[in-house]
């Protein structure tokens, strides 16, 4: 079922967004792109299953609609904002180090 797939690229790819923050977290700073590319692939992936499903429901195919797809769509939005908060928090991890080696 394409939801359960979903719900696996998406918690993948918020797993390996996660553990770029804990890379930075103990200064393994040289895994974190990697971890990021490896969640935006995983994030890629569930994206366009999801996309798939919008072009079929947009040319009047037949979509199904389940619980199991609410929880697939919920999914792939908190691995979405996952990455979001995660490169974020990088950022200001970024700007402190900055700010820190000037004093």
């Amino acid at each position: 079922m394409l939801a359960f797939s979903m719900i696996a690229y998406s918690g993948e790819a918020a797993d390996y967004y996660m553990q770029a923050l804990h890379a930075r977290n103990e200064n393994n700073n040289s895994e974190i792109e990697e971890l990021l590319k490896k969640g935006d692939e995983s994030l890629h992936k569930a994206h366009t299953q999801q996309m798939d499903l919008i072009v079929k429901e947009a040319n009047a195919d037949d979509v199904p609609y389940s619980l199991v797809m609410v929880h697939a769509q919920d999914h792939l939005m908190n691995a979405i904002i996952i990455k979001n908060l995660v490169v974020e928090l990088l950022h200001v991890y970024e700007y402190v180090d900055k700010t820190n080696h000037h004093d």
